[in-house]
């Protein structure tokens, strides 16, 4: 998809924004909204969204921004929450249960079986092989972009 620069007046906006669009963001993804992690320290943060595509073995996390939040004191501490929570066990854990609710929800068990190539008794297992063994990708989506920006996401070990 060719990026153009679109105006947004609130988070929301993206948010909204992003969920109507995330096929073209991310071709043959399944969004899934926004549910709470928590890294091992105890800290609680609630992603914009997340986002599978089982047949390219990729799984994203999503936080969607407005630049003027700020980058260091906002946007690259989120998102550094974000990829230190999904290191957790019981976090990859979550993210296996919401895949397969969300399979389920849109009548993609026979699909994702078919993608393993397993009967559907064995999806779980797959699907939990899929989240522990797959680092998860950083999708930003941000109404502009700044030199902090730019330093911060070349800087982050997540993709």
């Amino acid at each position: 998809m060719p990026l153009r620069k679109i105006e947004f007046d609130r988070e929301d906006e993206i948010d909204s924004w992003v969920e109507n669009n995330i096929d073209s963001l991310l071709p043959g993804t399944n969004f899934i909204s926004r549910f709470r992690i928590i890294t091992f320290g105890g800290k609680p943060c609630v992603p914009d969204g997340f986002a599978y595509n089982l047949e390219e073995r990729q799984w994203f996390v999503i936080e969607n921004e407005l630049i003027e939040h700020g980058v260091w004191k906002h946007i690259a501490e989120q998102v550094t929450r974000y990829v230190v929570a999904l290191q957790s066990p019981e976090n990859r854990k979550k993210m296996r249960d919401k895949i397969l609710e969300d399979l389920r929800e849109k009548d993609l068990i026979d699909n994702a079986c078919t993608i393993f190539g397993v009967e559907p008794v064995d999806l779980y297992k797959e699907l939990e092989i899929f989240v522990e063994t797959i680092e998860p990708s950083v999708l930003m989506v941000i109404d502009d972009t700044n030199e902090d920006l730019i330093e911060f996401a070349n800087a982050l070990k997540a993709k």
